[in-house]
């Protein structure tokens, strides 16, 4: 087993994502054993050579086996007496290899015992792990704050959950719609901040927002929303309006724009039946009238929000895929 008491060097390849991942081996030996080492940064040899060396000496060990097949997130960690090391051929490898060995020092804290010796080849078995939260459920409190987000995104990162989906209702400024942000709204530099800590931790936010029913916080509470709302069915956008498809392209073009590195966009089109209740405006009973369904009128609604989005995708110039809910 190796005894962090004995820690004295974290040598690290010299990259801004290793350094992250070393600073925080650093605190938590701190935190767990009163140890303050000192960082020594190794010339990164290629750029998938990633390595982190916790020990009480500076002689790097043979690197412990790396998980073939495996290398965008996966890693190898060995510890012996001397010290504990990690490889990895990506930063996401070895950070979430730092992530293992902080748990095992604070395991070592706990149980005032050393890290046993071991060998540990680990990867993931889904390339989505996500945790998601309706944010209209949290509006006003603690959870929907910048300090408890950037919280949650670390602790995420933690137990190597990437991604955190979650339904934006009015909680992030649309630039194409303003007059929606209330006391609830959390500021543009808050997200971006946010976003930015989120990448450097290898967690994704990704944005949903409610396209047809469960509309309410965006146009429902301003003046502003009157020409987009079915008016009989509070709560919910007319679909029946085409000038609604381009108001919602906006409104995915900002939240593309805030939310940089999310491969997909939530488009939520759910509880159609909860919300009409046979009370149509005058548009959708014309269109029944006609003929239509109300399977007909969700139909097309769903397929020019998948259209939005592809169209607000191409404005900002990068692939987003629409994840319907």
């Amino acid at each position: 087993e190796f005894a962090p008491s004995t820690a004295r060097f974290i040598e690290v390849s010299d990259n801004d994502a290793d350094r992250l991942a070393a600073r925080l081996v650093q605190e938590t030996v701190r935190e767990t054993h009163g140890i303050d080492c000192d960082i020594v940064l190794l010339p990164q040899k290629s750029t998938n050579w990633h390595r982190l060396w916790l020990g009480s000496t500076a002689d790097l060990p043979d690197a412990p086996p790396t998980p073939q097949g495996n290398e965008t997130e996966g890693y190898g960690l060995g510890v012996d007496s001397a010290g504990a090391l990690i490889a990895a051929e990506s930063d996401a490898g070895l950070f979430y290899g730092a992530e293992t060995l902080i748990q095992l020092l604070e395991q070592s804290q706990r149980e005032k015992t050393g890290v046993p010796g071991m060998v540990v080849t680990d990867w993931p078995m889904f390339g989505w792990r996500a945790r998601y939260f309706d944010g209209s459920q949290y509006a006003g409190s603690i959870v929907l704050t910048r300090a408890n987000l950037e919280r949650e995104i670390k602790l995420l990162a933690r137990y190597k959950l990437n991604w955190l989906c979650f339904d934006a209702y009015h909680l992030v400024p649309f630039k194409s719609f303003p007059a929606c942000a209330d006391a609830n709204t959390l500021s543009l530099a808050d997200w971006e901040y946010l976003v930015e800590l989120a990448h450097r931790y290898h967690v994704t936010l990704v944005p949903s927002l409610q396209s047809f029913a469960q509309m309410y916080e965006v146009i429902w509470k301003c003046d502003e929303g009157k020409p987009y709302r079915e008016a009989t069915a509070p709560g919910l956008l007319c679909p029946s309006r085409p000038e609604n498809i381009k108001f919602l392209q906006g409104l995915y073009r900002d939240l593309i724009s805030v939310f940089k590195y999310s491969p997909v966009l939530g488009i939520g089109c759910s509880e159609t039946g909860m919300q009409w209740q046979k009370k149509y405006c005058p548009r959708c009973s014309e269109r029944i009238a006609h003929g239509e369904t109300e399977q007909d009128i969700y139909y097309k609604h769903v397929r020019g929000c998948v259209q939005a989005v592809d169209a607000a995708a191409k404005e900002a110039g990068r692939p987003v895929r629409p994840m319907m809910w």
